[in-house]
C-alpha cells in the first residue's frame, strides 16, 4: 500500500504541477492544488471511504511515508541552501544588507503586531495561553523570501546577472539567514510539541549558533575536501552524490541532536557544500533535479492531504495576511533601499515585488510550524494560501514594475546554466 501510496502522490504531482505551468504559474502551486483532490478537501468529502482505503492503511505504513516525506523536506531544504551564496553579500555589501535585513525586520514585527492586535480565538488559541511563539512564528512567515522560485524567476525575465537580479539574490541570502535561524531558535525554545522545557532563548541561540559553526566551517575545512579526494577514487557522480547524501543527513542529525528541528542541518549543509568547481557542480545539479522531481513534489502533495482546506480555510483572515504580508514586505525593502539614500525607483520596486514571493519555502516554514505545534489548521491554510498568492502575483508585478525601467543585462554562461537545471528540476516552485 505504501508504494501504491507513493505512485499515487507522485503521479498526481506530475500532472498538476505541469497543468500549473502551462498556465505560467509555479508547479508548487498545481501540486497543492492536486493534493487538496487526493486529499480530504476532495476526495475526503465525496469519496471518504476511498480515501481511507488509499491513504489510512495502518500505523506502519502512514509513518513510513511520513518518513520519506520528512526526508524529501530535509533534501528540498539542501538544495535551497546551496542557493544561496554568501559570496553575494560581500560583493553588494550594504546594499543587500540594508534591504535584505529591513525587508526582514519590517514583515517580522508586522507579523508580530498582527497577532498581538487581533484577538486570541482568530489565531485558534486561548487567551490565557502565551502568543509569543505564534506571533514570532506568524512573522517570520511574513518576512520569509523564496530564494529558489525568486531565481527562476528573474531567470524567466532575463534579469538573473542584471542589478536587480544581483541585488535580489544578496537580499534572499540574508532573509533566509534571519528566518530559519530565527525559526530554530524558537522551535529550541518554545515549541508545544517539545516534550522537555527547553533550553530557552539563550540556549537556544547557543546551540542554533555553534551548529552554524561547525556545520559550515567543517563543510568548508573538512567535508569540501573530503569530497575532491572521494570524487578522484569513486564512481563518478554516483559515488560522489551518495556521500553528500550521507553529509546531510549527518547534518540533519546534528541538528536534531542538540534539540534544534533537523531542516536547519539540511540548510546549512546545503550553504557549506555549494561550490562553483564544475565538476561537482554537476553532481550538485543531478542530486537537485532528482530531490526537485521526486521529494519535493510528493512531500507538497502530501501537505494538502490530511488537511481539509474548506473547513480550514478562514477567507477574513488569509485577505489580512495577504494584506500585511505584501504591504509590510515591499514597505521593508523601500525603506532598506531609502536607509542607505538610493532612489526608491523602478528597480527598487521590482526588488520588492520578486522578495514578496514566499513560494515553496514560505509552504514548508508554515508545514513545520503545524508539525511542530506551534499553529492550528486554520492558520496553516491562510500561510499556504498567502505564500501561493504572493508567489502567482510577484512575475506579473515584476514586470509591470520594469515597463520603462532598467535595461537588463544580456544572459551569460551562468544564467545558461540556470536555466536549463531551472528547466530539467522543475525548480520553478
Amino acid at each position: 500500500m505504501l508504494m501504491l501510496q507513493l505512485a499515487v502522490l507522485l503521479g498526481v504531482a506530475v500532472v498538476f504541477g505541469r497543468l500549473a505551468q502551462r498556465c505560467g504559474q509555479p508547479a508548487v502551486v498545481g501540486e497543492i492544488l492536486g493534493g487538496l483532490v487526493v486529499g480530504v478537501t476532495v476526495l475526503g468529502a465525496v469519496a471518504p471511504g476511498g480515501y481511507d482505503w488509499l491513504f489510512a492503511a495502518g500505523r506502519d505504513v502512514t509513518a513510513t511515508r511520513d518518513a520519506v516525506v520528512t526526508l524529501g523536506m530535509l533534501f528540498f531544504l539542501f538544495v535551497a541552501g546551496s542557493e544561496v551564496d554568501l559570496r553575494e553579500i560581500r560583493h553588494l555589501g550594504p546594499r543587500a544588507l540594508s534591504i535584505g535585513l529591513v525587508g526582514t525586520l519590517v514583515p517580522l514585527l508586522a507579523g508580530i503586531g498582527l497577532v498581538m492586535a487581533l484577538p486570541a480565538g482568530v489565531w485558534g488559541v486561548g487567551p490565557e495561553e502565551s502568543r509569543w511563539p505564534l506571533a514570532v512564528f506568524v512573522g517570520l512567515c511574513l518576512a520569509n523570501s523564496a530564494n529558489p522560485v525568486l531565481a527562476r524567476i528573474l531567470m524567466d525575465l532575463g534579469l538573473l546577472k542584471s542589478d536587480v537580479g544581483r541585488v535580489a539574490m544578496a537580499a534572499t541570502v540574508v532573509d533566509d539567514l534571519v528566518t530559519w535561524v530565527t525559526f530554530a531558535v524558537l522551535l529550541g525554545s518554545a515549541a508545544p510539541s517539545s516534550n522537555d522545557a527547553g533550553p530557552g532563548v539563550a540556549g537556544a541561540a547557543g546551540l542554533v549558533l555553534l551548529l552554524i559553526l561547525a556545520v559550515l566551517a567543517g563543510g568548508r575545512l573538512l567535508a569540501r575536501p573530503a569530497l575532491r579526494y572521494l570524487g578522484q577514487r569513486s564512481t563518478w557522480p554516483t559515488g560522489f552524490i551518495g556521500c553528500v547524501a550521507v553529509l546531510v543527513l549527518v547534518a540533519a542529525a546534528a541538528s536534531d541532536a542538540v534539540g534544534v528541528h533537523a531542516f536547519l542541518g539540511a540548510f546549512l549543509a546545503g550553504i557549506a557544500l555549494a561550490g562553483h568547481d564544475p565538476r561537482h557542480q554537476e553532481a550538485h545539479d543531478a542530486m537537485a533535479r532528482f530531490t526537485l522531481a521526486f521529494f519535493a513534489p510528493v512531500y507538497f502533495v502530501s501537505m494538502a492531504l490530511g488537511t481539509d482546506f474548506v473547513a480550514g480555510f478562514d477567507p477574513l483572515l488569509v485577505v489580512v495576511l495577504t494584506l500585511v504580508a505584501c504591504g509590510a514586505k515591499v514597505a521593508g525593502v523601500l525603506a532598506g533601499t531609502a536607509v542607505l539614500r538610493l532612489p526608491v525607483d523602478r528597480t527598487a520596486w521590482t526588488v520588492a515585488w520578486g522578495l514578496n514571493a514566499r513560494g515553496a519555502t514560505g509552504i514548508v516554514l508554515a508545514g513545520v510550524g503545524r508539525a511542530s505545534g506551534i499553529i492550528g489548521d486554520e492558520v496553516f491554510v491562510a500561510l499556504v494560501v498567502m505564500a501561493l498568492l504572493t508567489t502567482v502575483m510577484a512575475p506579473s508585478l515584476m514586470k509591470l514594475s520594469m515597463r520603462r525601467g532598467p535595461v537588463p543585462s544580456p544572459v551569460g554562461p551562468d544564467d545558461a546554466r540556470v536555466g536549463r537545471r531551472g528547466q530539467e528540476s522543475g525548480d520553478s516552485r
